[in-house]
């Protein structure tokens, strides 16, 4: 370090022109060494996590289930918050720095009775926070595809780093994903750290994004605080309009703020826990499309740039950068769909695997015409895999359609609860009377995200 930068001739003319003894100037120099090592430390991970070539590949081979077993996970826990929610006006996660997270058990039987909840409750409920979030549905994922002893070093990793999310994202990219730098708006970094200083001024909440230095460091050096960064560009000065090579992936994890946030996702929508929410916020748990300037977009909290990482085979376009940008995919001319097509459709559709239902949407990518939209419609709202319906409603909102021709009433019935609320987001690129009475009513239903995302697709009509 520094004591090795100063030969003999530098020391004498230090110590004659600052007039201190040989003693003092030598232990200055050593206390500056010394500062100067413990801040490059600090900017290193505790311990290393390392792959084999072979659990690499093996990860590769199984992101697709992966991706389907976390994405499952992580919805399922945002219905179980609602649901609860719904039930009795809390929720069954609390933050772990929430008021209800630091009460003694007894303490929170007390806070329920006081609520007039039955105190049994807390035997249902459990403590969460972002990255625990976030942790536990890639754990199932990882277990699920035979990856345990894998997800066994990760989490040492993590324990190593005081579950720093930078640090998961830092596994990840070892085991192969990508990870990219993200900034929707960089001439407002100086902005953005105006605000954040002025509501918390000595960082105590760790608010503070530092944009402005983050950025440089990413251009500078390819790094993100700890995080070496694959990809500066594609998710940088995107306004509100994400990429659509990154809505493509089936599953991501994004960091915010120097890691102090962190939020999984999928197919382009956050699904997000937070340590600090109370359990009467209807928001502890909640989900929005990746859009952090869009009003009502995510991460939720006022974070305004981070990094991402993105599974193998779902890397993101480098040409696929804003509205102004067209996206250079391989062009293939566009085909109506028949009614011989609509055999194979409902076929796949009824009987398929989740394999073969995947891949009739990418033959209906490249297909238009009523009876495309319509096998499009139903498979938003496909009955055995969110999966299904998410890379269905992807391929949907890259058009639009009147509903004259759709049976809507049909498929309100058949979608029933599971697939309700992906029928109620295609709506948004299906128009015409039939749709929009079908809005109607779904502004009336039961689930809460339902009626939210109807009243948006109105207002916007």
């Amino acid at each position: 370090m520094i004591m090795r930068c100063v030969n003999m001739r530098s020391f004498q003319y230090l110590r004659t022109f600052f007039q201190l003894p040989s003693t003092t100037l030598f232990l200055v120099l050593f206390t500056i060494s010394a500062s100067w090592q413990n801040e490059a430390k600090a900017f290193e991970f505790s311990g290393t996590f390392q792959a084999t070539e072979a659990e690499i590949a093996d990860h590769a081979r199984s992101i697709n289930q992966l991706a389907l077993t976390t994405s499952s996970c992580l919805r399922r826990e945002l219905d179980r918050h609602q649901s609860f929610y719904r039930s009795y006006g809390i929720s069954p996660f609390y933050g772990s720095n929430s008021y209800f997270g630091k009460l003694s058990a007894s303490g929170k039987r007390s806070y329920l009775s006081r609520k007039r909840l039955s105190p049994n409750l807390v035997s249902e409920m459990e403590m969460t926070s972002c990255v625990g979030f976030a942790i536990k549905c890639y754990q199932e994922g990882f277990k699920t595809t035979g990856q345990e002893a894998v997800w066994k070093r990760i989490a040492s990793y993590l324990a190593k780093n005081n579950y720093d999310g930078s640090a998961m994202i830092e596994a990840f990219r070892v085991l192969g994903w990508q990870v990219a730098y993200w900034n929707p708006d960089t001439s407002k970094n100086n902005e953005w750290e105006a605000e954040e200083k002025r509501k918390d001024p000595t960082n105590n909440l760790r608010m503070w994004g530092y944009h402005h230095y983050r950025e440089l460091m990413v251009n500078r050096k390819g790094m993100y605080y700890k995080n070496p960064v694959d990809d500066k560009e594609t998710l940088v000065n995107f306004g509100t309009h994400v990429p659509y090579s990154f809505q493509k992936a089936p599953l991501f994890l994004g960091v915010a703020h120097t890691g102090y946030h962190v939020f999984p996702g999928t197919y382009g929508e956050v699904i997000e826990a937070h340590s600090t929410r109370q359990i009467t916020d209807f928001n502890t748990v909640e989900n929005a499309p990746f859009n952090p300037l869009q009003s009502g977009g995510a991460p939720r909290g006022n974070y305004r740039s981070g990094i991402v990482a993105l599974p193998p085979g779902y890397f993101l376009n480098p040409l696929d950068r804003s509205p102004r940008v067209l996206v250079a995919e391989p062009v293939r001319p566009l085909r109506v769909a028949t009614q011989d097509d609509w055999t194979r459709f409902s076929r796949t559709i009824e009987r398929g695997s989740n394999a073969d239902r995947m891949n009739l949407l990418g033959d209906l990518e490249f297909m238009s015409g009523r009876i495309a939209d319509w096998a499009l419609l139903i498979l938003a709202v496909d009955k055995r895999s969110q999966l299904v319906r998410d890379q269905a409603y992807l391929v949907l909102s890259k058009r639009t359609a009147d509903a004259k021709d759709f049976n809507l009433a049909w498929l309100y019935r058949y979608a029933g609860v599971a697939g309700r609320l992906g029928l109620t987001k295609s709506l948004e690129f299906i128009h015409g009377s039939k749709a929009d009475r079908l809005l109607t009513h779904l502004v009336n239903d039961s689930n809460y995200e339902i009626r939210r995302v109807a009243q948006q697709i109105r207002r916007a009509r």
